[in-house]
């Protein structure tokens, strides 16, 4: 059988290429552009009060950071901040799944559902489980499920659920002759977004499946966030996007928007990344150009294109400190290798970088000047910034960024450094595959 992530390589090959926007000269370019607008559960908050959450942000950050980022972004992509979240940090499987479980089993109104990988194990049988129980207690169940990421799923689990009343829709079925929109094979939803009753979101980088092996190792190394207060309406926002979007029936027998208190102190931003205008390609090139402390990444698939490779190494030249923690073992091994082919320039730019090890590392995090952090569904490849539909949160704040460097740490303790003086002496076959998978990194 053809392993998920290698049959989807072979996918962008019916069409032609295509290539993400030259947005570096547009952040060069950007000083003193509108700070993005800050709204709370009710909309635009007063302009006394951005003033003051505005300036207290820029005044916490790092040698003025968030002020030449904020400006960037409020042209670039202008999506809202917004204010009065609580966020908590979700680490691994277990808990991500504990956590999503214990959210839909308060559900009292509806349940919206997102995710790639919807598989047939013991982890999508009891999120399955769930929705059966919940829509018999009537709340209203609604999933989308990518057509390629859940396509060794056997139809009776996909019936099982229809037949509770569960509603379904599959994102860009891979067969054209059910297609409800233009055939579209090469765009997924590799989106992983849950909502709860329109007040609860969890989003991040975990699948509903059970960790699988990977050379030996079965624990999966995830990061997700859930989210309550006025955010939510906008995670919420993007799941009824791209429900209308491939044809889903008119949702509109729930409170899907209700009116949300503010339930914390956080600020952040939502970005659901779509082909060839990722959002979150800008906000993440602008957050590291405008970096000038720490720079630290973490990704599951690291093939960079061209500019996001040039901001990381321009950043480390000019004195930041800027950190990767990579994979060391894969479930689709020739982006690994692509991602190896371009350590030997980023350790002579002076990035350090770290391969996890005792895991198979899938989070996809980043957290900058200890004030700027982001976590979603968005690797470091073509992939996810051309191709996929994603989604990301940025939490804007100390009290966040400190969690995640936290979380970076650890993940540093449990990883091998690359050492730049030992990575030109691996074995020649090791760098001919290298270069191979390099050359055709664009389609991992």
């Amino acid at each position: 059988m053809l392993p998920r992530c290698a049959a989807l390589a072979l996918v962008p090959l019916i069409h032609g290429c295509a290539t993400l926007p030259d947005v570096v000269p547009l952040i060069a370019a950007t000083t003193g552009g509108p700070l993005p607008a800050i709204i709370d559960a009710r909309g635009p908050v007063s302009s006394q009060r951005q003033d003051e959450i505005l300036r207290n942000l820029v005044a916490d950050g790092q040698d003025g950071m968030l002020n030449r980022q904020l400006a960037v972004v409020g042209t670039l992509a202008p999506e809202p901040l917004v204010v009065g979240n609580r966020v908590s940090l979700l680490e691994d499987g277990p808990v991500i799944d504990d956590a999503m479980l214990r959210a839909m089993d308060r559900a009292t109104n509806h349940i919206n559902l997102e995710t790639f990988i919807l598989a047939d194990d013991e982890v999508g049988h009891r999120v399955a489980d769930m929705l059966v129980k919940k829509r018999a207690q009537g709340v209203r169940v609604n999933l989308i499920y990518d057509s390629f990421g859940s396509i060794w799923t056997p139809e009776p689990m996909f019936e099982r659920l229809r037949n509770a009343g569960v509603r379904l829709l599959e994102f860009n079925p891979l067969n054209p002759f059910v297609a409800e929109r233009d055939w579209a094979p090469n765009t997924r939803d590799h989106r992983k977004l849950l909502v709860v009753d329109g007040a609860v979101a969890i989003i991040g980088g975990a699948n509903i499946r059970k960790p699988e092996a990977v050379q030996g190792e079965t624990r999966w190394r995830d990061t997700d966030i859930q989210i309550e207060g006025p955010a939510v309406a906008r995670f919420q926002a993007l799941f009824m996007q791209t429900w209308a979007e491939q044809g889903g029936e008119t949702l509109c027998d729930a409170n899907y928007f209700p009116l949300l208190p503010e339930m914390g102190d956080q600020l952040r931003k939502v970005l659901g990344g779509t082909s060839h205008t990722s959002p979150i390609f800008v906000t993440l090139l602008s957050a590291i150009m405008a970096a000038k402390q720490t720079v630290y990444l973490t990704t599951a698939y690291f093939v960079p294109d061209p500019q996001l490779l040039f901001v990381i190494e321009s950043a480390s030249r000019r004195g930041v400190d800027v950190q990767l923690v990579l994979p060391n073992r894969s479930d689709f091994r020739p982006a690994l290798a692509a991602g190896r082919s371009y350590f030997q320039e980023l350790l002579d730019a002076g990035v350090r970088i770290y391969e996890r090890q005792d895991a198979v590392l899938h989070a996809k995090t980043a957290v900058i000047d200890g004030i700027w952090s982001t976590v979603g569904s968005t690797n470091l490849d073509r992939r996810s910034l051309l191709f996929n539909r994603e989604i990301n949160a940025v939490m804007l704040g100390r009290s966040f960024a400190l969690r995640m460097e936290q979380l970076f740490r650890n993940d540093v303790q449990r990883s091998m450094p690359i050492e730049k003086s030992r990575w030109p002496d691996r074995p020649l076959a090791n760098r001919i595959g290298q270069w191979f998978a390099r050359l055709f990194g664009y389609w991992w």
